[in-house]
């Protein structure tokens, strides 16, 4: 099976706020209904990025074997904006704004692998590129991307 986690890649240039961050994330991650209703893997954690993977399912896709858009749509939003988490201090909540998704190729294979990374991180507004690949034959094909725009709150009194 390939490697999902690249840990190899150079290391992120950012620093988190919390440093129980990965922890946190992890534990986030399996308080959302969302994240567990589509049993999304947290393949990897480091500052200003996130690796997810999700296995396909026939209930995801319009034919065997093909990741349909939405689902796609999905794990680009939560890739994206769990790395922008990563970033912020541990009793910040992180909304998302805005996400473009781009189609490049069929998601046609075994898994769908999200890689989100942070491009800009500032207070209260973060920006986040995710690219998605399907695996299929131990291959990986770039077939989507997306920007996640994401707005950060301090707790409330």
């Amino acid at each position: 099976m390939a490697d999902l986690t690249r840990s190899k890649r150079k290391m992120s240039r950012f620093e988190p706020c919390n440093p129980d961050y990965e922890a946190d994330v992890r534990r986030r991650f399996l308080d959302s209904p969302v994240c567990r209703f589509f049993d999304f893997e947290v393949a990897e954690v480091l500052p200003g990025a996130v690796t997810l993977a999700l296995p396909c399912k026939p209930e995801f896709g319009h034919r065997p074997g093909y990741f349909q858009g939405t689902i796609i749509g999905a794990i680009a939003d939560y890739a994206g904006s769990f790395a922008c988490y990563t970033l912020i201090p541990a009793d910040w909540q992180r909304l998302t704004l805005d996400y473009t998704l781009k189609f490049l190729n069929p998601a046609h294979g075994e898994r769908l692998i999200a890689r989100g990374r942070v491009l800009s991180a500032a207070r209260t507004i973060s920006v986040a590129a995710a690219e998605m690949f399907v695996l299929r034959d131990g291959v990986e094909q770039l077939c989507a991307t997306a920007l996640v725009t994401t707005r950060h709150t301090a707790p409330r009194e």
